[in-house]
């Protein structure tokens, strides 16, 4: 039912449609004609014009003794006689000459209708004659009006300047119009005998493709209800024209609530204002979008990441008429995308972790190396020079005791070069010392040993300055470790040496030492000035040192007994000022 009343509308416009194509094309005709028949009024006024002007003025330059008529006489009898053998053109067609005389204009030819032989005057004033009244007033054109009998015609008027006439071409607009009204009378006829063969034909050819079409739509509605995707349809405003039932498990929202929004409606206001500008770009640019990921939020609040795709539908013009496309859920898709990116993310840092590590390890093995092979090249000077050394030290130093024993107390600035002298030698001593030791220290003896016993033997036998004080901080006390005894007693030897040396007499030393699963920390620090942080990493370097006096040995000695130990040894941050060592041994 619902198809044939579809048949039915479209036959009635069918048939509005053919009457107003039909009078379309009459008008359009009949402003042809009109057009034509007004450029031929105007060229039959404008040549008939020029022509008496002509021959006034043959008879104006002829005029004299010889003709008794006057110019304008002469002149007005040659036109009346050649107008006596003019028939006019068509039915109503006729020109017309006259001049204005005080009120009245005068025609000087006769007419073609009405008062024939003898024109009548009619007024200046006057309604009708409007063209002649133009062409009198110097005035050349077109005009439709009433002429001399008061009938409508479409006339072309035109001055005649030689003596002041007045020239009009006229026809009537009822013989102009009659051929367009028989030809539509006739047209619309045959146009409503057309449309009813039309709409038989119409009925015949039309109620299959409508049933057709309807079966067709059924489909589509089956497809467009059963299908996993959101199929929708927005006017060139963005506004929904069309949502299929997928949007209710979508975005939580019936079909018709979303019709009359924009996709926008449902979006966070930042991705509302990213999609609306591409929307934008695309429609502007007529262009299709694939595969646009947009985030919206579900009726009950939690955001659904949507895939986009649409097609834009255009005109024969290319005017834009809307957009159809459809929405996929791909929630479960990006959080999955996600969980991998999150993954390999996690493995490319463990990658970058584990070179950097590599990296680390390679540095450290390669600055061991080099400290190694330092170490072995002094190794193999000072094996070379130790023994050269001490045997003149040891006849220096017999010297200066032989010298103290023969001094007279007559002579004590001798006796302070003398010690001078003994404390250099007891100092040069110590150097060889720290080189033999570095030389011959081998792998440690590991034994149980109290930490908190060390570091007092330590301390009794530096002989602390006065103004330095040691205090000690073991947990568990007593504090025991897995070490060689003696090595270890050297690096804490080391350590408290340096610390008093940077505490210039006066300051405070802290031992502390703490235990977790699987090591050992013992930290000795101090109050003093400190060391620079960039010059952290070279203390440890062999031959490298601050002081003036000292050798540089001193704490490689220290590093190198407790990484044989399989532990580390290092400079640290801590509150307050001067140094701090951290020695952390396995247990």
């Amino acid at each position: 039912m619902r198809g044939r009343k579809v048949v039915l509308l479209l036959i009635l416009v069918m048939t509005a449609v053919s009457l107003g194509v039909a009078g379309i094309a009459m008008h359009m005709l009949y402003d042809v004609a009109f057009a034509e028949q007004r450029a031929h009024l105007v060229e039959t006024a404008q040549s008939q014009a020029r022509l008496i002007e002509a021959i006034a003025r043959h008879e104006v330059s002829h005029s004299g003794g010889a003709h008794p008529e006057s110019p304008q006489d002469a002149t007005l009898s040659r036109i009346v006689d050649a107008h006596k053998r003019y028939q006019g053109f068509g039915q109503t067609g006729e020109f017309t000459l006259a001049r204005r005389e005080g009120d009245q204009i005068v025609f000087l030819l006769s007419h073609r209708h009405y008062d024939l032989g003898n024109p009548k005057p009619i007024p200046f004033s006057s309604q009708w004659g409007e063209s002649m009244r133009r062409a009198l007033s110097g005035l050349s054109g077109t005009v439709i009006g009433l002429d001399y009998r008061g009938v409508e015609v479409l006339a072309a008027y035109e001055p005649v300047a030689e003596f002041d006439w007045g020239i009009v071409a006229k026809i009537d607009l009822a013989e102009v119009r009659a051929p367009f009204v028989r030809a539509g009378i006739i047209t619309g006829c045959a146009g409503l005998a057309m449309v009813l063969v039309g709409a038989v034909l119409f009925f015949r050819i039309g109620t299959p493709v409508v049933q057709r079409l309807e079966e067709s739509e059924k489909r589509f509605r089956s497809m467009a209800e059963t299908t996993s995707d959101w199929i929708w349809e927005v006017n060139q405003d963005g506004v929904y024209t069309y949502a299929s039932p997928k949007v209710r498990d979508l975005l939580g929202y019936e079909p018709e609530e979303v019709v009359g929004k924009t996709p926008f409606d449902f979006m966070p206001a930042d991705e509302a204002k990213r999609v609306a500008q591409l929307f934008k770009e695309r429609m502007e640019a007529r262009k299709p979008f694939l595969a646009t990921e947009n985030t919206n939020l579900h009726r009950d609040g939690h955001p659904v990441v949507l895939e986009t795709s649409g097609v834009p539908i255009l005109d024969r013009d290319g005017k834009l008429l809307s957009y159809r496309g459809i929405d996929r859920d791909i929630t479960d898709r990006k959080q999955a995308e996600e969980v991998a990116r999150t993954a390999q993310q996690q493995l490319l840092e463990q990658q970058r972790s584990e070179k950097q590590r590599v990296e680390a390890e390679l540095d450290k093995a390669r600055d061991q190396l080099v400290a190694q092979t330092r170490l072995a090249t002094i190794g193999q000077i000072s094996a070379s020079i130790a023994h050269d050394l001490r045997n003149p030290l040891g006849t220096v130093c017999n010297a200066i005791y032989y010298l103290k024993r023969r001094l007279t107390g007559g002579e004590p600035q001798i006796g302070e070069y003398l010690d001078i002298i003994d404390q250099e030698i007891t100092a040069a001593n110590g150097i060889i010392a720290n080189l033999m030791s570095m030389i011959r220290s081998g792998e440690p003896a590991k034994q149980t040993v109290d930490l908190g016993r060390i570091v007092h033997e330590v301390l009794n036998r530096a002989g602390l300055p006065e103004g330095v004080r040691c205090r000690t901080s073991l947990d568990p006390d007593p504090f025991t470790v897995r070490a060689d005894a003696g090595q270890l007693r050297q690096v804490i030897t080391n350590l408290v040496r340096n610390a008093v040396q940077a505490l210039d007499r006066r300051g405070e030393i802290l031992v502390t030492a703490a235990r977790s699963l699987d090591h050992d920390t013992i930290v000795l620090q101090d109050d003093g000035p400190g060391i620079p942080p960039n010059l952290r990493e070279r203390v440890f370097e062999p031959l490298f040192t601050t002081r003036t006096k000292g050798t540089g040995l001193g704490l490689t000695i220290c590093r190198q007994i407790i990484e044989r130990h399989g532990g580390i040894i290092e400079v640290v941050d801590h509150t307050g000022r001067g140094a701090s060592f951290r020695i952390r041994l396995p247990r």
